[in-house]
């Protein structure tokens, strides 16, 4: 029975091939939009799942309450790793990483590496996942000057020679390698590239005692059958008992907080260690729009099928005639359905694989087809699900003709399949304008966001940032390589400083002296530069004056703050603040000036307070300032001289602008996501439409030819046959935009600085979808009308 039934699906396809090749590519184009996405929500999905024990690993972070304010960190205090492992039965292992540096010597040759962390010794108890190729996890970072690396690294620093027992040097002392580990998955919250133990790191005084210096991300492994909310629920109790003096003196309430690892990519509600945060709403979004655009094909499928009924009809008519019931035709008809969903599914396998490499590039990541693994069983989910919901309302409708209708000339499809088409083309172009809009929105959010004033540079000049990597002969002669710097030609500015612009920020817990003399715990970034800075990056003062050069005899620290301290303190004049007594980091000192607030971090951050001033200490970082038009130039002399101070150390200029660029990365992957799946839709929907119209201009076929008969025109032709379809994309367009809207409001309110959404945004989406509509239905009109009027009315 099936095999019949299979072979009559395919004559019908044979005899309909212009139908079946609308419906395969329309349906292949939304196969191809779900696997894609599903590849990309697959990799989301799996981060840190390499882990056998993920399940029970959790992110440690603490949180302090600074006057009312909430301060939310993505690291934890050196003091809290031990403490919990002591303190509570459920634990059964922690780790405490940290940056540890970036300047390595391998004899005479100096690198710079970025991933290398110090760890405990329990990072491999604690990350399970991680696989040690060579060496022993017991002992490989258990005692001072020991270093783990991966595959890759080893093979940068040592070549094809074995790295087990080789040599280099740090930046605190020598390093033997104990131990080789596979490289880390892409899917991991856990990045590095080596590990030295953490005995081998400097002490500074405060790392292991202070419960109020952040500076660790902690991971905890709870015990087996351990509950993650139990865990939780007893860290109030541990901060009170072993924190509880610290947070009396300090008047900062603190508490620590528990993220399971399986949350910290796509639900942390706070930034993720090393930039690896996800977006959830990302994910939900895009699995959204695999769905409308696989609904858009579905509905491709049943607006042709219902506009062939009455050629259908007469086919049914004779079946049931001969005895066919309504049961077996609606099989058949679900039968050319899901076959004609597997060849499509042929289809959107060769288009996915054609298009996994743009794929990849926009998403930065690597996928491939085999990456599905058990999802690969949902395929075949796919072809039959995508063949029923197609095929479905079809089978329905035309199994249910009255034989006797259709075989004395009586049966008409009326006005119930002429309604049920218009509806589906107003879902069709609803969602395809919807989509049209938040591509719009999303590309006005970026430009926006690119071309706003920053608050520091400007357009006339080049701030590009030298980082000294803690290399001894730059920062011990600091100021004669500045010197040496400025005398370059071109160069109209140098400055030093801890932190830049769109790079790492350090924050400071301190206080700040009230109105009335009492003083005002305050966190705020601190930025620790000398005394060129704010000319350099051309920052504007609003009130007093800027830090004086910092001197070895200075008793007292001279702060500079922004205007969102200002409003901090509640203050509306900027006046009120000077002269007043401010202290960070164990510096005391007075506020001499206010300047205007810069961003710091990306826009989609809040401009937070921040306390600037001069100092000789932490200059990890010199910022040259050089002619937009001369950057060439200047950028050899610079080379020249970072050559001849620091041999050896490879010259990594970066441009600030660039770097802040940079932060936008995952919106402007979003948008060119959005960009290619909103053109599915359209593609979509302008092949059902394509079908649609040259069915309704073939079943008006004698009409047209009456009326060219009697003087109409070419042009009045194609208005009479596209009038009814535009109707019918304005309402589409009417119901989508305003939906769309909504929507992107609320996406937009993830940002701090957020673009206005003009008319202009549903102009462009409203008269897109008409336009492209337009073309569409005209050009199958203007063949229609054009087409000799003889030959109509010669046919019946």
């Amino acid at each position: 029975m099936l095999k019949t039934q299979v072979l009559l699906a395919f004559r019908s396809l044979r005899r309909t091939r212009g139908y079946a090749v609308l419906n395969v590519a329309g349906l292949a184009l939304g196969m191809m939009c779900v696997i894609l996405i599903a590849l990309f929500v697959r990799d989301e999905l799996v981060y840190d799942r390499y882990h056998p024990a993920a399940d029970r690993i959790v992110w440690v972070t603490g949180d302090v309450d600074v006057d009312g304010q909430l301060e939310q960190n993505s690291s934890s205090q050196g003091v809290v790793a031990p403490t919990l492992v002591a303190a509570l039965p459920s634990v059964e292992a922690a780790v405490r990483i940290i940056g540890a540096g970036e300047r390595y010597t391998l004899g005479d040759r100096t690198v710079r590496e970025k991933g290398i962390v110090y760890a405990d010794p329990d990072l491999f108890r604690v990350f399970d996942g991680l696989r040690l190729l060579r060496g022993d996890a017991e002992t490989a970072l258990a005692a001072p000057g020991q270093i783990v690396v991966t595959e890759s690294l080893a093979a940068r620093l040592f070549g094809t020679a074995d790295p087990m027992g080789r040599t280099m040097d740090g930046e605190n002392g020598a390093l033997t390698v104990t131990g080789v580990l596979a490289d880390l998955p892409a899917q991991s919250t856990l990045r590095l590239d080596g590990a030295v133990s953490l005995a081998t790191a400097p002490d500074p005084g405060w790392w292991y005692e202070n419960w109020h210096a952040f500076a660790f991300d902690t991971y905890v492994r709870l015990r087996e059958g351990a509950s993650v909310d139990a865990f939780r629920a007893s860290l109030p109790g541990v901060v009170e008992r072993h924190a509880g003096e610290a947070e009396a003196s300090a008047e900062r309430p603190l508490a620590l907080v528990a993220t399971p690892l399986l949350d910290v990519h796509l639900r942390a509600d706070r930034p993720a260690p090393n930039g690896t945060a996800g977006n959830e709403t990302t994910v939900l979004v895009f699995a959204l729009v695999a769905l409308f655009v696989l609904m858009l094909a579905c509905v491709n499928f049943t607006n042709l099928a219902t506009a062939r009924s009455l050629e259908r009809a007469r086919e049914v008519g004779v079946r049931k005639t001969l005895g066919a019931a309504r049961g077996g035709l609606a099989v058949q008809f679900l039968v050319e359905a899901i076959l004609l969903s597997t060849l499509s599914l042929a289809v959107a396998l060769v288009l996915v694989v054609l298009a996994l490499p743009a794929m990849e590039a926009v998403t930065q990541r690597t996928l491939a087809l085999g990456d599905l693994g058990v999802w690969s069983l949902a395929l075949v989910g796919l072809v039959v699900a995508t063949g029923v919901l197609a095929g479905a309302y079809p089978a329905l409708v035309l199994s249910r003709f009255r034989p006797a209708d259709v075989l004395r000339g009586t049966f008409a499809t009326g006005r119930q399949g002429a309604a049920v088409r218009r509806a589906l083309v107003v879902l069709q172009f609803s969602v395809t304008a919807a989509l049209l809009v938040g591509t719009a929105v999303v590309y006005s959010q970026l430009r926006y966001m690119q071309s706003r004033d920053l608050g520091f540079g400007d357009r006339e000049a080049q701030l590009i940032a030298l980082d000294l990597a803690g290399d001894e002969g730059l920062s011990e002669h600091l100021d004669a390589f500045k010197d040496r710097l400025a005398s370059v030609p071109g160069v109209t500015g140098v400055t030093s400083s801890m932190s830049i612009p769109s790079g790492m920020h350090a924050s400071a817990g301190g206080a700040i002296e009230r109105a009335d003399g009492s003083p005002q715990d305050v966190s705020v970034e601190i930025y620790l530069a000398d005394a060129a800075f704010a000319d350099v990056y051309g920052l504007d003062l609003v009130a007093g004056r800027l830090p004086r050069p910092a001197e070895a005899s200075d008793e007292s620290a001279e702060y500079v703050v922004n205007e969102a301290t200002l409003r901090l303190l509640g203050e509306t004049a900027p006046e009120m603040l000077l002269g007043r007594s401010a202290g960070f980091w164990g510096m005391p000192g007075t506020i001499v000036g206010v300047i205007r607030d810069f961003h710091t971090q990306g826009l989609q951050q809040p401009v937070e307070p921040l306390g600037l001033a001069t100092a000789d200490m932490f200059q990890n970082i010199v910022t040259v300032r050089v002619p937009t038009g001369g950057v060439a130039a200047a950028l050899a002399g610079i080379e020249t001289v970072w050559s001849a101070t620091a041999p050896g150390l490879p010259f990594e200029p970066l441009f600030v602008d660039e770097a802040f660029g940079r932060q936008y990365d995952a919106e402007r992957r979003f948008g060119r996501l959005f960009v290619g799946f909103a053109a599915l839709a359209v593609a979509i929907a302008c092949l059902g439409l394509f079908g649609l119209a040259a069915h309704a201009a073939a079943q008006r076929r004698k009409e047209i030819g009456v009326r060219r008969v009697l003087g109409a025109t070419v042009l009045q032709v194609v208005s009479v046959l596209t009038r009814d379809m535009l109707g019918v994309v304005l309402v589409a367009v009417a119901l989508g935009v305003p939906a769309a809207l909504f929507w992107m409001e609320r996406w937009l309110d993830g940002f701090a600085v957020r673009a206005p959404i003009g008319w202009e945004v549903a102009v462009f989406a409203g008269g897109a979808v008409l336009t492209v509509a337009l073309a569409t239905v005209a050009g199958q009109a203007l063949r229609a009308a054009a087409a000799d009027p003889v030959h109509a009315l010669r046919s019946d």
